[in-house]
């Protein structure tokens, strides 16, 4: 799991007594990888739209080998591909439903193929977000 050089600033910031809330946080796909100099490629088919964390019901913050772990308790659907798309790679984690800044990315556990009248889908417990 990768953090953007903006939400460490935001962090560190909010040490300094700075206040920073994500108000809402959306989970969007890649097909090559982001970092947290460059976004990576998002999805570009016409249909696909992130999806609001809010959507999914995130879990409460749990401790998993040193490391805090949430994941989604419900299931994860983008929108019916219009398109086939490249291999989604990564995912990435932001502040707004377009554009807006990237917060955390991450690469999945395997690759996933989308093609046309495909909705692609995350089982609930699948879409972890970890930090140390």
């Amino acid at each position: 799991m990768g953090m953007t050089s903006y939400f460490e600033t935001q962090i560190l910031n909010s040490l300094k007594g700075v206040s920073f809330t994500a108000k809402s946080s959306f989970v969007g796909l890649f097909t090559t990888p982001p970092n947290d100099i460059a976004p990576g490629t998002e999805i570009t088919d016409p249909k696909y739209s992130r999806i609001a964390i809010s959507d999914m019901e995130m879990s409460t913050p749990l401790p998993v080998g040193g490391t805090s772990v949430i994941e989604n308790t419900k299931r994860v659907v983008f929108p019916e591909a219009s398109m086939n798309w490249p291999r989604v790679t990564h995912f990435g984690i932001f502040n707004s439903i377009t554009g807006g800044q990237m917060l955390l990315y991450g690469e999945l556990s395997e690759s996933i193929t989308v093609y046309i009248g495909d909705v692609l889908e995350i089982p609930a417990r699948r879409l972890r977000v970890a930090m140390e």
